[in-house]
């Protein structure tokens, strides 16, 4: 099945996992950016940009779910993230490599990461 249709082409979904329901959102970029995807932590929501493409909604879509069932607490936001990106990495290593080139050649994005980095420390 091409991956496009595996993609929601309506503006929301319901997960299982972890035992919770988790309602995905795919919203336009400029309600997220410079973000690619968030996640209530802990919670039961998550958002995903829907101009994203296919392997990298994915990607995204994975990882912002993981936030929401992820109850470990090691290594703070970067064991968080880190945890969240192998998650996403599994289910879509091509949009993990497109997030991660997208991220490095983004002046945005490079100032999110140094940011969020300085205020986790």
């Amino acid at each position: 099945m091409p991956l496009e249709s595996r993609v929601p082409r309506n503006n929301t979904e319901y997960v299982e996992r972890g035992g919770k329901r988790i309602l995905v959102a795919f919203v336009s970029k400029e309600l997220l950016y410079p973000l690619f995807g968030s996640a209530d932590i802990g919670g039961n929501q998550a958002r995903v940009r829907e101009d994203l493409s296919p392997h990298m909604k994915r990607f995204v879509r994975a990882h912002e779910i993981h936030h929401c069932v992820d109850e470990k607490t090691w290594g703070g936001w970067l064991g968080r993230e880190l945890r969240a990106n192998s998650a996403g990495a599994a289910e879509d290593p091509i949009g993990f490599l497109q997030v991660v080139l997208k991220s490095v050649t983004s002046m945005d994005r490079i100032k999110l990461i140094i940011d969020r980095f300085r205020k986790s420390a």
